[in-house]
């Protein structure tokens, strides 16, 4: 199955199978495996600095994707364990209003994906929560010919304009892209979580 891998154009993780690659994410590091084909990659995550780290490594060994899809928790929630903000902060590029911190991930090592391939990127279950406001600064401030940024609202998020606002003034890498809100559409209860993104 590992030779397959490099091979595939689709690929879907849902967080059970990310918290295995973030315990692997040392080993895999000193041998990553590279998906040169892969297109579209769909992950069910929450915001948090062990989701975000393999995140990252995905994207680095992914050169070619073109389509990013995050999906929140099942219960709505981005974040696992309550963290706050701050209590990760030194994943994500700190601006000068922000205190001490450390960057996601280097500035100066290149993101292939992220310069030259990434289209596309769809945001499931966004509540306007400042680390997930985060999160989208870092791909409009990477992501050089996103084409569109789609976040669909939570369920029962509280959409204010301001927070909308906050977004849509974010600077923009790509002069192209076109960002969009939605709100979430119920579906029906299934036992399969891909269902649900």
């Amino acid at each position: 199955m590992i030779k397959e891998v490099p091979s595939i154009s689709v690929l879907k993780l849902c967080k059970v199978s990310l918290k295995g690659l973030y315990e692997e994410a040392p080993q895999v590091r000193l041998s990553p495996i590279c998906f040169n084909k892969l297109k579209s990659l769909k992950l069910k995550l929450g915001v948090d600095k062990d989701h975000m780290q393999v995140m990252i490594q995905l994207l680095k060994y992914s050169p070619n994707l073109e389509v990013l899809k995050l999906c929140c928790d099942e219960d709505g929630e981005w974040r696992e364990n309550s963290l706050m903000y701050y209590e990760w902060c030194d994943y994500w590029p700190v601006r000068e209003d922000q205190g001490q911190g450390h960057e996601m991930h280097d500035p100066e090592e290149s993101i292939v994906c992220l310069d030259s391939h990434l289209k596309s990127i769809q945001l499931i279950g966004f509540k306007e929560e400042e680390n997930e406001i985060e999160l989208q600064r870092f791909f409009l401030k990477n992501a050089q010919v996103l084409e569109k940024l789609t976040i669909v609202w939570a369920g029962y998020a509280l959409k204010s304009e301001e927070a909308s606002k906050k977004v849509l003034n974010i600077p923009r890498t790509s002069s192209q892209v076109l960002l969009t809100f939605h709100d979430a559409k119920l579906k029906r209860k299934s036992d399969n979580w891909l269902d649900y993104c």
